[in-house]
């Protein structure tokens, strides 16, 4: 027997579909001469072993996809009858067609639906259904494909089973060999084989070939072949899958029968590039993004499922009527984002009969904390970082970056103003109520110092969530709740106090463009025709950097120290009695802005002055404490504003002084009576302002 060294070699190393089934064989060995006594050996037959290159579980009804998702009755008709209509097509030679849309749209629900249809209607070939985590069975091996495919194909036509025997006995070997030359071998020669001759006409020709090897019925009219590949993103190898793609490409080039090959995918861009690169591939595209009934459908299947819990599970006959409301459906519609994938991965968790599905479902709408330890969105999540998995790690911290700030711009809960120096980041898509969340791609190129062209180039293996052409748009909306979840996004997470530090380092970096700085003389800016100016500027840089945490970058504490606080104040002023000394409510409006901003910054002072050290730290903290009674400069509506140091009328002395000097110049304004400003904490510090009057802004 072999001791285990690599130069041993048995009489069958490189065998293949070989069984023994007899025999008396003698073994030499460099340590030992062993007698075997066994069964003759039998070759396998081709059949076999095809079948044993083959992934059986990935074809359309095995038993591992036996609760395969497909679509809801009543939803997605229009996709499936354009589908249809493209299989049925009276064309008499092979055509393809590529599904694709962003990751959880309903591609494989698609795909599955329409086997099914096509397999009741006798038109069904052979399918293929990717999957990335069924490993073990080899649902993401591309060498795989082509076996599986040619295997349902001879099953389908008992003429190909022939054909494809006879090529597997003639070279044993065919399994070793390229998946170019199976293809041709396998699948094309044999079906070429069986096309029309060239002497008949084509009609008669498909007829015939259509009566011997498909249909059933006395009249067979016009039967098409549907080969379907579903998920081609998922295989494992990305060489394999656009391999695959230029296979199937050659095939429709060459055989002029009504096959029709079935593409579905994410727009990876190895794969769009594929088609792009090559532009003789014959392929339609249908985009399942473009779909405009998919909300009705999402909605749909939502009540479907709630249905089904009020008449399945155990507390069903308790549950008020109506459950849940409408108000709720539109909100998990809207939370849907236009894919199937959320609400799908929502009503399972909401089903599970071990739980309330009150409880659970108010888990979903974030009025009820999940238990620790505890995630409804762990199948979304694994979903989630699969895609940033793949970005290379060079480009993982601008994506973050991007990401981040493009959930800024597109939080329901920040103002306008945090955005209003740049017009251009807040442009409304067309489409008020779109579910996805925006940012224009310039804008993004200069905020992060990217190059023309670079952000695509980040982005290129985000497509299956992002779409990046003039405009970025992020598909998913529940992808924000994953990256800026810390215990769900793990090395993924966004970290939104960076998103703020690099919109304040592009706000400096424009500072040269603005009036609004200025640490110069008094009159080299002169003062703006209405205060909005100002308290635009003033309130997106004070609104950021309320929101920036320690350690504070250099090139912040740079600017702040050569801010001129007092002469943007006193200008504030100035402007304010100018433009609204007639218009008392708006005047109180415009002052409410100005110490809201005001608060924005000091109360960022008070949250860092424990940061610095010496007695610049002593000053700024005994500072920020005065100055916290400074902002309670709020006027009643019938009292004439009072002149506190925080509005001094005189400027002249004041155009030399830094922020930090105006911390010490500040220490004796609270001597008027006025009402309060008062700091409400939440995760950061928000400041409301009380009068007797309410807000002044109203």
């Amino acid at each position: 027997m072999s001791n285990g060294s690599p130069s041993s070699a048995s009489m069958f190393s490189y065998a293949e579909g070989v069984s023994i089934s007899g025999g008396n064989f003698t073994i030499n060995t460099p340590t030992s001469i062993m007698s075997v006594l066994q069964p003759s050996a039998v070759i396998a037959s081709p059949i076999d072993q095809l079948r044993a290159h083959c992934a059986l579980n990935a074809v359309l009804n095995s038993s591992e996809r036996f609760n395969a998702p497909r679509c809801e009755p009543q939803t997605r008709e229009a996709i499936i009858q354009e589908i249809l209509d493209w299989i049925n097509e009276k064309l008499p030679f092979a055509t393809m067609l590529w599904l694709h849309g962003s990751a959880g749209v309903g591609k494989s629900a698609i795909a599955q639906s329409i086997s099914e249809l096509c397999r009741r209607n006798q038109t069904y070939g052979a399918s293929f259904f990717f999957s990335r985590t069924e490993v073990t069975s080899g649902r993401n091996d591309g060498d795989r494909v082509l076996p599986t495919l040619v295997y349902q194909m001879a099953q389908a036509i008992p003429a190909l089973l022939q054909l494809i025997q006879a090529v597997i006995e003639l070279d044993r070997a065919i399994f070793m060999y390229t998946r170019a030359l199976q293809m041709e071998r396998l699948l094309v020669q044999p079906l070429l084989s069986l096309q029309p001759q060239p002497s008949e006409s084509r009609s008669k020709g498909l007829r015939r070939f259509f009566k011997r090897h498909f249909s059933t019925g006395s009249k067979p009219g016009f039967k098409p072949c549907l080969i379907v590949v579903d998920g081609l993103d998922e295989c494992s190898d990305i060489d394999a899958q656009c391999d695959l793609l230029r296979l199937f490409a050659t095939a429709v080039t060459r055989l002029n029968l009504p096959i029709r090959f079935l593409i579905s995918s994410r727009p990876e861009a190895h794969i769009t590039q594929t088609f792009k690169r090559d532009v003789t591939i014959p392929v339609q595209l249908l985009n399942l993004g473009q779909d405009r009934n998919v909300n009705k459908d999402i909605r749909l299947f939502l009540a479907r499922r709630f249905e089904d819990i009020r008449h399945g599970h155990p507390i069903g006959p308790f549950l008020p009527t109506p459950w849940p409301p409408p108000e709720v459906l539109d909100a998990l519609v809207k939370r849907s984002s236009e894919h199937f994938i959320f609400p799908s991965i929502v009503m399972e968790y909401v089903a599970s009969v071990h739980h309330h599905p009150i409880d659970r479902l108010n888990i979903i709408l974030d009025l009820r904390p999940a238990p620790d330890g505890h995630n409804p969105y762990a199948t979304l999540d694994a979903l989630y970082r699969h895609i940033f998995s793949a970005v290379p790690k060079h480009h993982l911290e601008k994506v973050l970056c991007l990401l981040g700030l493009i959930n800024l711009q597109n939080q329901s809960n920040i103002p306008k103003m945090a955005f209003g120096l740049f017009p251009m980041f807040v442009e409304s898509p067309d489409n008020e109520d779109s579910p996805y969340a925006y940012a224009q791609k310039e804008l993004i190129e200069r905020m992060l110092e990217l190059r023309p062209g670079e952000v695509e180039m980040i982005l290129a293996s985000l497509l299956s969530v992002v779409e990046c052409q003039d405009t970025i748009r992020v598909l998913h909306a529940s992808i924000f709740d994953f990256l800026c979840d810390s215990l769900r996004a793990k090395e993924f997470h966004v970290d939104l106090s960076e998103a703020h530090t690099t919109i304040l380092h592009y706000f400096i970096r424009e500072e040269g463009r603005l009036a609004f700085y200025t640490s110069d003389p008094v009159g080299r800016h002169p003062a703006p025709a209405h205060p909005t100016y100002i308290f635009q500027h003033l309130n997106f840089f004070m609104f950021h950097l309320s929101y920036v945490r320690a350690p504070v970058s250099t090139t912040i504490i740079n600017y702040l120290r050569s801010f001129n606080l007092l002469y943007n104040i006193a200008l504030s002023k100035e402007v304010l009695e100018r433009s609204f000394r007639s218009d008392t409510k708006s005047y109180h409006a415009e002052v409410f802005k100005l110490i809201t901003a005001m608060g924005f910054f000091f109360e960022w002072l008070r949250a860092h002055s424990a940061n610095a050290t010496g007695q610049a730290g002593l000053r700024l903290d005994y500072h920020t404490n005065r100055i916290t009674a400074a902002l309670s400069a709020c006027y009643r509506k019938d009292v004439q504003i009072p002149k506190a140091r925080l509005f001094q009328d005189d400027r002249a002395h004041l155009e030399q002084y830094t922020v930090f000097q105006f911390l010490e110049l500040f220490n004796t304004a609270t001597q008027y009576s006025v009402t309060s400003i008062q700091s409400r904490t939440s995760e950061l510090p928000r400041w409301v302002l009380l009068s007797p009057w309410g807000d002044p802004s109203e």
